[in-house]
């Protein structure tokens, strides 16, 4: 399942079917695999011991482009306490705030926002966030972001 960020480009903030089921991607660290289960407790203490807060996957996803994909706004919080960019860009340049709004994440929205993410960067496509929840449809996540652009 991907965002429509344009014509010719989808995000999946989702890994595939088979990936999600291997549980052991090697390309997922463990800070990915518990922000997208919404595992609370596990994201505390892999990065307790160590984990990268910012590591990227080899889309250049962070675990806070997960968490907010998949509306896990706890390990969301947890992420964002622990010094995390809310605006790091993946390999297409869709920050986490992208992810959100394209998939209706109203929770993670507002605490990406509460936390300086910028509503006005645009991804390889042109489309910002706003654009994004346009695309999909998400017209309560739209009222958020015009609200806090000014638009």
């Amino acid at each position: 399942m991907g965002i429509a960020v344009g014509a010719e480009q989808n995000v999946a903030a989702e890994p595939e079917p088979e990936e999600a089921e291997e549980g052991e991607d090697e390309e997922e660290s463990i800070v990915h695999q518990t922000a997208s289960l919404g595992d609370v407790e596990g994201l505390k203490a892999a990065l307790a011991s160590g984990g990268n807060k910012d590591e990227e996957d080899s889309e250049g996803r962070t675990a806070l482009h997960f968490a907010c994909g998949y509306g896990e706004v706890k390990c969301a919080q947890v992420l964002v306490d622990a010094g995390a960019n809310v605006n790091a860009v993946d390999k297409n340049k869709n920050t986490p705030l992208h992810y959100a709004a394209g998939y209706g994440r109203k929770e993670c929205v507002s605490l990406l926002l509460e936390n300086g993410a910028a509503v006005t960067l645009q991804n390889t496509d042109s489309k910002t966030p706003v654009d994004v929840a346009k695309l999909n449809n998400q017209l309560e996540v739209v009222k958020l972001l015009e609200k806090d652009a000014f638009l």
